[in-house]
């Protein structure tokens, strides 16, 4: 692994210092660097510019910010390129590195000594159209603000469940841990492949989370004209009766992983959940 493209968010004097620094580290430790040409601008290294990542053979492309950072380049980039995110001092449950550790991780990665995880992402199609990929969650709306979301939810052609609810989630498995768990749906183990439905504010105490299998095609119908916003980034809007198809079948993932820096799957979970370190200035 030689040749990284490098991503990030954020223009202020902190970021661009901290940017420069990796790519100056990653030029003297051996590694082919590139940018896309409006961020090779920013950081004054217009030599290593290049039109776009999908039109250079690179073997990852390091991302450096938070968790909106790798959902901004999983809706912009339209291959699976494998990501190395070095966190930037924002809450990053996609990142195991950091300012204190990226030298000696690169320094591995350089040495071979790393392997390669990847996942499955979701696929939204509307009446037979395909939408959109997403890599933590779709959630629909009543597109009139502030009314009810009516629909009914299918899995593999059977009738599940259905209701009014201010909302209704659909989320990966990396996605359980964020906007779905925060409306009271469950956390699904890094290990398993799944989807899961979560109501948001229901009408009724019985509509509840549930989990379905990676296998499983989920069929939401709408009796209402909605709103559908894909990792909080792209909204659609579909009228009422559209045949809204969601399966565990998008393009995949992939992150380059150092286990001597990996960070435990339930070690990030309870980070997230007392909300670090945030809640440290406080207890």
């Amino acid at each position: 692994m030689k040749v990284l493209g490098v991503v990030f968010k954020g223009y202020n004097s902190g970021i661009i210092k901290f940017v420069t620094e990796i790519i100056d580290f990653l030029q003297n430790t051996g590694f082919e660097v590139y940018l896309e040409k409006n961020q090779a601008d920013k950081v004054g290294k217009q030599e290593l510019s290049i039109k776009s990542f999908d039109s250079k053979d690179l073997d990852a492309l390091v991302v450096i910010g938070g968790d909106g950072t790798i959902l901004k380049v999983f809706h912009e980039i339209a291959r699976d390129i494998p990501l190395i995110p070095v966190n930037s001092n924002s809450l990053g449950f996609f990142y195991d590195l950091n300012r204190d550790n990226y030298q000696k991780a690169f320094k591995l990665i350089m040495e071979g000594n790393y392997y390669i995880k990847t996942f499955k992402t979701g696929s939204l199609t509307v009446d037979s159209i395909k939408i959109s990929d997403f890599l933590n969650e779709i959630a629909i709306y009543n597109v009139k603000k502030g009314k009810m979301f009516i629909f009914k939810l299918f899995r593999n052609g059977e009738l599940i469940t259905g209701g009014r609810c201010d909302g209704a989630i659909i989320a990966t498995m990396l996605g359980s841990t964020a906007y779905s768990l925060a409306q009271g749906g469950p956390i699904i183990d890094s290990e398993l492949d799944a989807l899961v439905y979560t109501p948001i504010s229901p009408f009724t105490q019985f509509l509840k989370p549930i989990v379905f299998s990676s296998e499983s095609s989920l069929e939401v119908q709408n009796f209402v004209d909605s709103l559908i916003l894909v990792d909080g980034i792209l909204q659609y809007e579909v009228k009422k009766d559209s045949k809204m198809m969601i399966t565990l079948s998008g393009k995949n993932i992939s992150f380059v992983k150092i286990k001597a820096f990996e960070r435990n799957f339930f070690a990030k979970i309870k980070r997230r959940l007392f909300d670090e370190p945030f809640t440290s200035k406080f207890f």
